[in-house]
C-alpha cells in the first residue's frame, strides 16, 4: 500500500480535539474511519499536530497507508463523501516511504483571528474571537515582533508546564509573528485582525496564550515591553487568562525550509 499525505480541514467546534480519545468524537477517529470505509489502510494515521478542542485547521496534514487501487482525485472525492461534513480533505500526495507529517514537518503556521464590534458577529462567531475594546494595530505589532526568535516560552504554555517542565524543554523558535489587519475599519460586520505565528515548534496552549497577551498590548492594558517580561520570567502564572480556542486555526504546515516565498 502506497504511503499517502493527507491535507485538510476541519471545523474544531463540535470536536474534543484532533487526537483519538476512547469515547469521544474527534478529527483523528473520523478521518480514520473515513480511510477504513473507502479502502482500509493504516489503522492509525499520523497528524503533523495536535489541536485542542474547539481549534480549528485548514491546513492540517496527516499521513498514512491507504489500499487505493484508483486516481488520487478519486480518493479524496471518496474521502470527502464519507467524512462528516465538518471535515474536508484538500489534497492527496503519495509520498516516499521515509516521509512523517509530524516528524518530517520544519515548521507551523497559526492565525487567530479577532473581530471587534459592539455586537457578536451572526456568521462568524465560531471561528473568530468577539470583543468590544478598541486594539491599536502599532503596539499589536511591536509586540508581535517581540516574540520573533529563540526563547524560553514557559509564560506562554498550558497551566503547570513552566513549573514542572525544564527550561531548556521550554524552549522554542517563532521564525515570523506578525499582526494583520483589515484596510476596511468601517466594516459592517466590525474590524477583523489577524495574529500570524510561524515556528518550528509550539508548547500546549501556546498560540492562545501569546494571543491573549498581544491583545492585552493592543488595548493598552499593558505595555509592550510586558511582552520582555513574560519571556524572561518564563511563569505561565504572570499572563492569567489567555485566549478562547474558537479563533485560533492551524493554517499550514511547511515540509522546506521557512522562507523564499513562503512568508506569512
Amino acid at each position: 500500500m502506497p504511503l499517502v499525505k493527507l491535507t485538510f480541514g476541519y471545523d474544531g467546534t463540535d470536536f474534543y480535539g484532533s487526537q483519538a480519545q476512547t469515547g469521544r468524537r474527534t478529527v483523528q477517529s473520523e478521518l480514520e474511519a473515513a480511510v477504513q470505509e473507502v479502502g482500509g489502510g493504516t489503522h492509525r494515521l499520523a497528524f503533523a499536530g495536535r489541536t485542542d478542542r474547539g481549534v480549528h485547521a485548514v491546513g492540517q496534514v496527516a499521513s498514512g497507508e491507504i489500499h487505493w487501487n484508483s486516481t488520487l482525485v478519486s480518493l479524496r472525492a471518496g474521502l470527502n463523501a464519507v467524512s462528516p461534513k465538518d471535515i474536508v480533505v484538500s489534497s492527496v500526495e503519495v509520498v516516499d516511504s521515509d516521509f512523517h507529517a509530524r516528524f518530517s514537518a520544519r515548521w507551523r503556521e497559526y492565525r487567530y483571528r479577532i473581530v471587534v464590534t459592539d455586537v457578536p458577529p451572526v456568521l462568524s462567531q465560531r471561528c473568530v474571537w468577539w470583543r468590544r475594546d478598541t486594539l491599536d494595530d502599532a503596539l499589536a505589532q511591536d509586540a508581535c515582533q517581540r516574540l520573533v526568535g529563540r526563547h524560553g516560552f514557559g509564560s506562554f504554555a498550558s497551566n503547570g508546564l513552566s513549573q514542572s517542565w525544564p527550561e531548556a524543554k521550554l524552549e522554542r523558535t517563532v521564525l515570523d509573528c506578525q499582526w494583520w489587519h483589515s484596510a476596511d475599519a468601517t466594516s459592517a460586520s466590525g474590524r477583523f485582525s489577524e495574529l500570524r505565528i510561524v515556528a518550528t515548534g509550539f508548547l500546549p496552549q501556546m498560540v492562545r496564550n501569546i494571543a491573549g497577551a498581544v491583545v492585552q498590548v493592543a488595548s493598552g492594558a499593558q505595555p509592550a515591553g510586558w511582552i520582555d517580561e513574560l519571556l524572561s520570567a518564563g511563569d505561565r502564572r504572570m499572563l492569567k487568562e489567555g485566549a478562547p480556542p474558537h479563533g485560533l486555526i492551524l493554517w499550514r504546515v511547511g515540509y522546506t525550509e521557512f522562507g523564499n516565498g513562503c512568508q506569512a
